[in-house]
């Protein structure tokens, strides 16, 4: 547990950003496709013009930081652009635009370095 937590603050950082930017992505696209599948066909394509670009946030995020966090942040400006009262910023504004900072914060510096979680493969020893 001691090597698990010797991971550096951008680690961490960059940990955090993603998982906030997936808990976003996850709670809204369950969200809008529970209302897709309550008002039926018609409301299908209204469901993917909201759900695929948070899709490609969170895909984008997860595969290259710098881009999924400057994209997290556009997501969240244009949400506050879109919808408007403070439930809308705190539920659609902020995790992303707070997620792609994190994100963004933690790009630099050592990814794997003392860090076995952030590490495909196990640690081996000399003999």
């Amino acid at each position: 547990m001691g090597a698990f937590l010797a991971c550096g603050p951008r680690v961490w950082l960059r940990r955090a950003g993603l998982l906030l930017i997936t808990a976003w992505t996850g709670f809204w696209v369950w969200f809008v496709s529970m209302v897709v599948l309550s008002e039926g066909p018609p409301s299908y394509p209204y469901g993917a013009a909201i759900g695929v670009p948070m899709l490609v946030v969170l895909l984008v995020a997860w595969r290259w930081r710098v881009a999924g966090g400057l994209l997290a942040i556009g997501a969240g400006i244009v949400a506050a652009w879109q919808f408007h009262g403070s439930s809308a910023i705190l539920l659609l504004t902020l995790p992303p635009i707070v997620g792609g900072l994190l994100l963004l914060a933690g790009t630099r510096g050592s990814t794997r370095a003392g860090c076995p979680a952030a590490s495909a493969a196990p640690a081996r020893t000399q003999p």
